[in-house]
């Protein structure tokens, strides 16, 4: 069975970062047999959505978790609505995260008291950041890092866990060159955060992303009060 092209790859990876955790989380393969889609949260084995093709321009979906059951099936007339069942199942995937995390709620009190604070920022926010804003941008995210390595070398998070942020402080600094200032807050805000409810096991990986957020994350004169 030949593999999806690159037009209907780049199609469900958009649907993966249209979302409210973007890629990040994810794993995604295109083998060239079925499931001809799999994607899986990075170190979380109970959560995949999978697509197999059936023949007569059908495709079966097996999802973990289903809306009701732990897993759900569906069968569909064609790939496009295939497609179209990654986002509710994302949806899903955080109803049941909420459900099953006390932390998350922590992380998301503080996640919109961040975004408070942005509010009442001033309003060059619109603007991009100087040069001399973007070294201290590259700061944070280097003493993040720093300190995540740290719990890596405690054998605290995994590599893979480590890789993963990594990929975002990566793409945060790449962002930083492009995006208006508020824009770019909210969204490493997010991809930050997201990492911490859904990537990290450990408690104390988990405590320490909380205590240094508004550090971190927050424009400089917001930081100070």
């Amino acid at each position: 069975m030949p593999r999806l092209n690159n037009r209907i790859q780049q199609s469900i990876l958009s649907k993966l970062d249209e979302s409210p955790l973007s890629s990040g989380p994810f794993n995604f393969e295109f083998p060239d047999n079925n499931p001809i889609v799999r994607i899986t949260v990075k170190n979380e084995e109970d959560y995949e959505f999978e697509i197999s093709e059936n023949g007569n321009n059908t495709f079966d979906i097996v999802q973990k978790p289903g809306e009701i059951y732990s897993t759900a099936n569906f069968r569909v007339q064609n790939l496009d609505k295939a497609i179209d069942l990654i986002r509710p199942w994302i949806d899903t995937l955080l109803d049941d995260y909420k459900a099953r995390s006390i932390i998350y709620g922590e992380f998301e009190k503080t996640w919109l008291d961040i975004q408070d604070q942005m509010k009442s920022h001033s309003a060059d926010d619109s603007l991009h950041f100087t040069l001399g804003e973007k070294e201290q941008i590259l700061a944070k995210l280097s003493e993040l890092e720093e300190k995540y390595h740290e719990l890596l070398n405690k054998k605290k998070i995994t590599p893979e866990q480590f890789e993963s942020l990594k990929e975002i402080l990566s793409e945060a600094e790449k962002q930083a060159d492009i995006l208006p200032k508020e824009v770019w807050w909210r969204s490493v805000s997010r991809k930050i955060f997201n990492f911490g409810k859904l990537i990290l096991s450990s408690k104390e990986a988990r405590q320490l992303l909380l205590m240094e957020a508004k550090h971190l994350l927050l424009p400089e004169s917001n930081n100070q009060h």
